[in-house]
């Protein structure tokens, strides 16, 4: 099944990389940026964004393409693909990338942030650029981190108001080892897949809920299956846009220095759209009938997880944690 799963991916892929080509001119060189958002939200915005400055800049000569939705596979599949070379970008959250950078996986701790504030503040540090050349050995160059909020239980048929009511509930989780096992740490039963598959597996029944941001419940319009959001804030995980090394090394150092200009402007534009759209957010999805619950035992979602944070402890040390917290103002 895998295997007629990749060989879809590869068909699909090669089909993708005939259309652009014979859509952009003879002489661009084609980015094609994997990415698991619809077209509306902030963040696929920023990647049009990118896309439009390195058109620009380079002339034509360089011809960034977003495709949205997981049209090219899941993340970790995307990852893949960036390190054979077989797709050139991908926009992915920096959860399931801990696959394959072992130090990212402090991104799926839980509670490790304390706000928005404290995140960026680690991740524009020593910290940051520390993870970054983490994941630069895993045959990728990484271009900028992007915001995605904090993450919280959403769930199809009743509301999350306690820590006991997650108890037996089957979460989609995306695909991190420390993710899953925060969840299941939590009482509820971990089932981790792809973002492109959550709605029908909502309409279907085969998950309870899920675990996301209110932009992402509403440009994907997962409220019609899923409408009840609690307020458990217990993940705060960037997003980071990567760019392979071997399609990247092929790029002239003019070409290169237009792609991370453009990147970190891209950046810093969805940093300030993101905080002005969650402004607005979730007036729009109580609009459309989404029930917002304060989590009163928060307590006892902090105490639950400590486990995962002591394992990780145990595999990484201490020396990441020490950095993230030496951030706290």
């Amino acid at each position: 099944m895998k295997q007629l799963r990749w060989a879809t991916r590869i068909l699909l892929l090669v089909m993708v990389s005939l259309f652009v080509v014979s859509g952009a001119s003879d002489a661009a060189i084609v980015l094609k940026i994997a990415n698991p958002l619809p077209r509306d939200n902030p963040s696929t915005q920023a990647l049009m964004y990118f896309a439009e400055l390195v058109k620009q800049r380079s002339n034509g000569e360089v011809a960034p393409e977003v495709f949205d939705n997981s049209t090219l596979g899941t993340a970790v599949e995307n990852f893949e693909m960036l390190q054979l070379g077989t797709l050139e970008m991908v926009f992915i959250s920096a959860g399931p990338a801990s696959q394959f950078a072992p130090e990212w996986e402090i991104f799926s701790l839980p509670y490790v942030f304390r706000n928005r504030e404290h995140m960026f503040a680690a991740l524009n540090g020593d910290f940051g650029r520390a993870m970054e050349e983490d994941v630069n050995k895993q045959g990728v160059v990484f271009l900028g981190w992007y915001d995605s909020g904090d993450r919280n239980i959403i769930t199809a048929k009743k509301p999350v108001a306690s820590f006991a009511d997650l108890k037996g509930l089957k979460i989609r989780v995306m695909e991190s080892k420390v993710m899953v096992d925060s969840i299941n740490a939590l009482g509820a039963i971990a089932t981790p897949m792809g973002q492109g598959e959550v709605y029908s597996a909502l309409q279907q029944s085969v998950i309870d809920g899920w675990e996301n941001n209110p932009p992402t419940l509403l440009s994907q319009k997962i409220y019609e299956v899923s409408p009840y959001y609690a307020w458990t804030r217990h993940f705060m995980t960037p997003d980071a846009l990567l760019i392979s090394k071997i399609a990247f090394d092929k790029l002239s150092a003019e070409h290169k220095k237009i792609v991370l200009d453009a990147a970190r402007e891209a950046s810093e534009k969805q940093h300030t759209d993101w905080a002005a759209y969650m402004n607005t957010v979730v007036d729009e999805l109580k609009k459309v009938g989404c029930t917002f619950t304060d989590v009163k035992d928060i307590d006892n979602f902090i105490k639950a997880v400590e486990p995962v944070k002591e394992s990780y402890k145990k595999k990484h040390g201490t020396k990441f944690i020490e950095m993230v917290n030496s951030y706290v103002k």
